[in-house]
């Protein structure tokens, strides 16, 4: 049901929930039966809250754009001289990096889509009640799980571009002393493009700060990552919030601001569509088509 969610990973099991509004108690005449409430009530609690609306994606959307125009004529090169190999590499693993942060997003657009959908059901008693509660809860540890790969990402991430004005400097450097050392291998004919990259380490510099914001924004996914470690298979979350009009209002806001973000992402893969021919992300519609409502075939 949920492996779409979770990239083929088979999804969390849950046993057996109560109702969201409060934390599974044991019973007592259940209490050695597996798969009761009383498997629950040793389970982590998490209270599913909206995070913050991430001010920095026009920032990250602009970066990407002109990171990419640095980087992508080093990958273009199909007979690279070997004084400028690693260059070239280099720039072909800030590429990968820059794809994951793309995921990253598509990612965290799903997860707000998701809680969207989920408040949907809660507000039509008749969707709500079609719906048992370990599949709610199934479906949530699906999200969390998501959430906490899409945190994952975005630190490796960064951390590809943690010392990058360091790592490019040197390597250009190495480059230029081969290149006014030598005429050998068309390295004269790379002087120019050296140089435009090194005029270019400011912006890649500008990715990298974009991308610590990014981090700083799935830090909200932290305490629900260390529960799921310490839980095991058991996990209980509380999504009364999504009972809110406000909170839902939050979580649509969310999903709208990633969805702008992806539009902006695909006419950047439009203008490289070679780079990203293997593995195209669409920017998704404002509102999906198909997730927890068309999983559980019920309407809007």
């Amino acid at each position: 049901m949920l492996d779409h969610r979770t990239n083929g990973a088979s999804p969390v099991r849950c046993g057996k929930f109560p109702p969201t509004d409060a934390a599974p108690k044991e019973s007592g005449k259940n209490a050695d039966k597996p798969g009761k409430l009383n498997s629950v009530s040793k389970a982590e609690t998490y209270n599913l809250k909206c995070p913050e609306n991430p001010l920095y994606l026009e920032e990250l959307a602009k970066s990407t754009e002109l990171a990419l125009v640095i980087l992508v004529p080093w990958c273009r090169t199909t007979q690279t001289p070997r004084a400028l190999a690693p260059l070239s590499e280099q720039a072909s693993k800030y590429i990968l990096a820059i794809k994951a942060s793309i995921e990253a997003a598509n990612q965290a657009f799903s997860i707000a889509t998701d809680a969207v959908n989920i408040a949907t059901t809660l507000k039509n008693p008749d969707n709500e009640s079609q719906v048992l509660e370990d599949d709610r809860q199934m479906y949530l540890n699906g999200m969390l799980a998501m959430a906490v790969k899409g945190h994952k990402t975005a630190v490796d991430c960064k951390q590809q571009f943690r010392n990058v004005r360091i790592d490019m400097s040197k390597l250009i450097d190495e480059a230029e002393a081969s290149s006014t050392s030598t005429n050998m291998f068309g390295l004269r004919k790379s002087d120019k493009k050296l140089t435009l990259l090194k005029e270019g380490i400011s912006v890649l510099e500008s990715f990298s700060k974009s991308i610590s914001d990014y981090v700083t924004w799935w830090g909200w996914m932290e305490l629900s990552q260390n529960a799921l470690q310490r839980s095991g298979e058991q996990m209980f979350i509380n999504y009364s919030s999504l009972r809110n009009k406000q909170a839902v209002q939050q979580w649509e806001a969310l999903r709208n601001a990633y969805a702008d973000y992806k539009d902006k992402i695909e006419g950047i893969q439009d203008k490289h569509g070679e780079l990203f021919a293997d593995n195209p992300i669409s920017a998704p519609q404002k509102v999906r088509s198909k997730g927890f409502l068309g999983i559980f075939g019920l309407a809007s």
